[in-house]
């Protein structure tokens, strides 16, 4: 849907004062200028058909008009996703405003020159986060669909264009999304401002929300439109009629078993209260580290039926492994620790220190500790778990056991929630991976495979493709 042209006709002769507030939506937003000095990223956000990115198409043309050999990059996860929205954007921009000899516009490569002042708009896609390394020389940018990106692009972007282009003018970051779910990280870093992670802490975010009610060029029947989408989706009325955050739930859940009234609901039900560490009972970890280290915390006891999950654990990428378990021991001290977790974490690992495994790194906290004769590693897998055995270990476990979670495991109660199966009825890994989520369901998972183990089979299920005597575990050498 259009937007209020900045320019309001065609005119061969074109003049823009840019000492004035541009209009957008009948909302001012910040002038041309001084939003450079006062901000390090403008969000603009809200539901469908409110205009913000053919608005900020219109502004970067028009600087592309009076700054001289200025570049602008626009971003978008999939390069031929950017060619299809914003290229084409900035094409239909220049087409009406009758600017089209001013301009040379290549597709390949994307990019988009002023022939008189020499200031350029490319166009790049983040397939591969090799590409983010030509960003130093980017003046502006604007990343549409910010929230196709795992935070770890949006770090690597933000790290290379920070500071001073030309004219001492701060190198400003646009975004602009519609709040698809409510657990991303765009919300949690740029705008709720909750994650201490030092790239992130200091930004300075300007904010603006609208809605297709702000743009009086949608036309009359968009509302329609909306409302009838909404009688059978009420999720995607408030996304995209509302721009309120949205809610993904997966059609086909990878944890289908997983109640809410059964399993975080249940004991408060049959006990009196809620899920609590009791020193009765021992200490299970299981452990990921996948991009940062994670672990849940719970306790068992296999003959009377007892499994409750804790805590959770989910610190920023690059704290260390240690420091994570010395933590535990902290909360838990002189308890029995049985560990497992990601089978991956077997390897030597050139994030771990002294290029160690990581469960050699967390005997060796146990040890420094001393404790080394509460740690039991027997059920660390030594071979990995396909996504199918792991969902079928999973959700039997959830159907046939009381399983409970505390409330307060909210990362992880997302996890279970969010994470779903892919085409071939496994686990969607790449959805987990693109949307950076996933760390604390891993742990859950590998919790049930290994720890669960001998439970499992003893249900002496026969389930073709589920031949579960292929894991093997680091106790068995012993026995």
């Amino acid at each position: 849907m259009s937007a209020p042209s900045l320019i309001p006709k065609k005119n061969k002769k074109v003049k823009i004062d840019l000492s004035n507030k541009l209009l957008w939506n009948d909302v001012y937003i910040p002038l041309f200028n001084a939003e450079r000095s006062m901000y390090d990223i403008v969000t603009l956000w809200g539901s469908a058909g409110s205009g913000k990115s053919r608005w900020i198409v219109q502004r970067f043309v028009t600087k592309m008009l009076s700054k001289k050999k200025r570049r602008y990059v626009m971003i978008r996860k999939v390069a031929d996703t950017l060619r299809r929205s914003v290229y084409q954007e900035f094409l239909d921009v220049i087409s009406s405003w009758n600017l089209d000899s001013r301009f040379k516009c290549t597709v390949n490569p994307m990019r988009i020159v002023n022939i008189k002042t020499g200031s350029e708009v490319i166009f790049m896609g983040l397939d591969s986060r090799e590409k983010i390394k030509s960003l130093a020389a980017a003046d502006e940018m604007f990343i549409e669909e910010i929230t196709e990106l795992e935070m770890l692009d949006f770090l690597q972007v933000l790290t290379r264009i920070r500071g001073l282009g030309k004219e001492g003018d701060k190198k400003l970051i646009w975004a602009a999304f519609n709040p698809v779910d409510e657990e991303h990280w765009v919300k949690s870093v740029l705008i709720d401002r909750k994650n201490g992670d030092k790239n992130f802490k200091n930004l300075k975010i300007y904010h603006k929300h609208t809605t297709w009610r702000d743009n009086k060029f949608v036309g009359k029947d968009y509302e329609a439109k909306l409302n009838m989408v909404g009688e059978f989706d009420p999720n995607y009325y408030n996304i995209y009629s509302l721009g309120l955050w949205g809610s993904v739930r997966p059609e086909f859940p990878f944890f289908y078993k997983f109640s809410e009234e059964r399993n975080v609901n249940g004991h408060l039900k049959k006990y009196g209260r809620e899920v609590e560490y009791d020193p009765n009972y021992a200490i299970y970890l299981s452990f990921d580290f996948n991009k940062r280290n994670s672990c849940v915390v719970s306790q068992k006891d296999f003959e009377k039926g007892y499994f409750a999950y804790l805590e959770e654990i989910n610190e920023p990428v690059g704290f260390d492994l240690t420091d994570l378990v010395n933590r535990i021991i902290d909360d838990y001290g002189d308890n029995n620790y049985f560990i497992t977790g990601d089978p991956s974490g077997n390897s030597a690992s050139a994030f771990s220190q002294k290029n160690i495994s990581a469960y050699v790194q967390i005997k060796n906290a146990f040890r420094d500790r001393g404790l080394e004769h509460r740690c039991n590693t027997k059920n660390v897998s030594v071979t990995p778990l396909d996504y199918k055995n792991s969902k079928a270990i999973c959700n039997m476990l959830l159907t046939r056991e009381e399983i409970w979670f505390s409330k307060n495991m909210k990362m992880a109660l997302r996890d279970i929630r969010k994470m779903m199966q892919d085409s071939l009825g496994g686990l969607d890994k790449n959805h987990c991976n693109k949307n950076d989520y996933g760390h604390l369901g891993d742990c859950v998972r590998y919790d049930m495979a290994f720890h669960f183990y001998k439970l499992y089979t003893s249900y002496k299920i026969q389930m073709k493709g589920h031949d579960l005597n292929r894991l093997k575990f680091k106790g068995q050498k012993d026995e």
